[in-house]
Parts: structure tokens; C-alpha cells; sequence
């Protein structure tokens, strides 16, 4: 599939001023997580009710259990966004950026579900270069019944210099 940048020309490639905008929004699609731990199956599911109607889960899911992708971020202060679905079986999730904590106890769990969940932390600084972004399952609130998670996207916003 062929992604058309509107109003990008090579002189502006050359310059440098696409390239900047580029870098101030990445996002990341889950269903090219790769996994760390735990279930290797990683399942694309159609929702007509999620947005781009899609989300990612696993076949099963446990404490402990992680995936993620390589990203490339410019230098500068970012916040962080995950669009999801929050339901009575979700668990906690923490976000890594290589070995740093990002997001402590992500808690997608709710009485019922609700598609088109967005959680978001603010003023991530990164010295800019290649990252691996994971997420690991920690913990679940008290009411859920599983570590389940079921994701979409997630993006980094380029908020600061």
C-alpha cells in the first residue's frame, strides 16, 4: 500500500521542513508488536465499533507478558497516547522505552466495555534515536478477571524541543 504525504514535494524533503513535521508525530499499529513473553499468537481482530475497526490481543494473556516494536524518535519532549478497549477481563500495563519506564500501571479495566479508549502521559524526553517501545502486562485492578489487553495504536506527540 502506497501512503500519499499531501503537499510534500522533494524540495521540501530536501530541506528538511516535511522531515521536522514527520518527527514530531510517530505512531505505532500493534499488530506488527513482535511478542517478548509469553503467547506468541497474536490475533487482529474486526470491531466495527473501534475506531479503524481493529484491535490486537493475545490468545492468552499473563502477568509478565510483553511485546513491542522498534520506533525512532527525534530528540525533544513527547507525550504518549494508546487507543484501546477497556473491559471487565483488562489488566495493567506498563510502558518501556528501551530500559525506561514510561507509563507505571496503564489500568484498562472498567465495569463495561467501552471501545475508543485513549490513555495518554505527557512530558516524555527522549535524547532522540532508535528505541524499543514494550509494553509488559503488571498487575490487574481488583475487579478484573483477567491481564487481557486489547490495542489498536499508539502514537508519540513531539510536544517541545
Amino acid at each position: 500500500m502506497t501512503k500519499k504525504l499531501v503537499g510534500v514535494t522533494l524540495a521540501s524533503l530536501e530541506d528538511g521542513a516535511d522531515v521536522a513535521l514527520a518527527d514530531r508525530h510517530k505512531t505505532i499499529w500493534h499488530d506488527e508488536d513482535t511478542v517478548l513473553a509469553g503467547d506468541a499468537t497474536i490475533r487482529k481482530n474486526v470491531q466495527a465499533l473501534q475506531t479503524y475497526c481493529v484491535y490486537v490481543d493475545r490468545a492468552s494473556m499473563a502477568d509478565g507478558d510483553s511485546a513491542g516494536q522498534e520506533i525512532v524518535l527525534a530528540p525533544g519532549t513527547y507525550s504518549f497516547f494508546v487507543l484501546g478497549f477497556t473491559g471487565g477481563s483488562q489488566g495493567k500495563l506498563d510502558w518501556y522505552l528501551d530500559a525506561a519506564k514510561i507509563v507505571d500501571g496503564q489500568d484498562w479495566y472498567s465495569g463495561g466495555g467501552t471501545w475508543n479508549v485513549i490513555k495518554s502521559t505527557t512530558s516524555i524526553v527522549v535524547a532522540g534515536g532508535r528505541y524499543t517501545l514494550k509494553f509488559i502486562a503488571n498487575g490487574k485492578n481488583g475487579s478484573s478477571a483477567n491481564y487481557w489487553h486489547a490495542l489498536t495504536k499508539s502514537w508519540f506527540v513531539r510536544t517541545g524541543a
